[in-house]
């Protein structure tokens, strides 16, 4: 449920909860972690496509992953370009970004969806994922 706050809630005095942000606020940082994303995208299809030029991939199953990776990219830049356009609402629609963002396991990325600069009113509810064991 998306809430609102009015300039009449702000005239009468009551104080504006600190957890909401603008949506304005929101949609942009949602715009920038997908257009990162997409950058990574790119930086795999270019390592795909050495793969199957030196022939580490063959056939045209390989051929169409490496369309789907394109259209993966292409699909990413495409939403971003258009939460950037739907960056035009009325400055007083506010979201709780720190709710929203407890639903993402990546704690990085939730810290950042939530707008968090430090440790202050976020609950680390994430999950971790340790891909190397210490090797003595």
């Amino acid at each position: 449920m998306e809430t609102k706050v009015s300039e009449l809630d702000v005239k009468a005095g009551d104080a504006l909860d600190t957890t909401l942000v603008p949506m304005v606020d929101v949609l942009e940082t949602i715009s920038a972690e997908l257009r990162e994303l997409a950058t990574s995208v790119d930086g795999l299809e270019a390592l795909v496509g050495n793969l199957v030029v030196a022939g580490g991939f063959g056939g045209s199953q390989s051929v169409y992953e490496f369309q789907t990776l394109d259209r993966l990219r292409q699909s990413i830049s495409g939403i971003a370009d258009f939460l950037d356009a739907a960056r035009i609402v009325p400055g007083d629609c506010r979201v709780d970004a720190v709710k929203a963002s407890q639903s993402v396991t990546l704690t990085a990325l939730s810290r950042r969806l939530a707008m968090q600069t430090d440790d202050e009113g976020f609950v680390d509810a994430c999950g971790s994922l340790e891909l190397f064991d210490d090797v003595a």
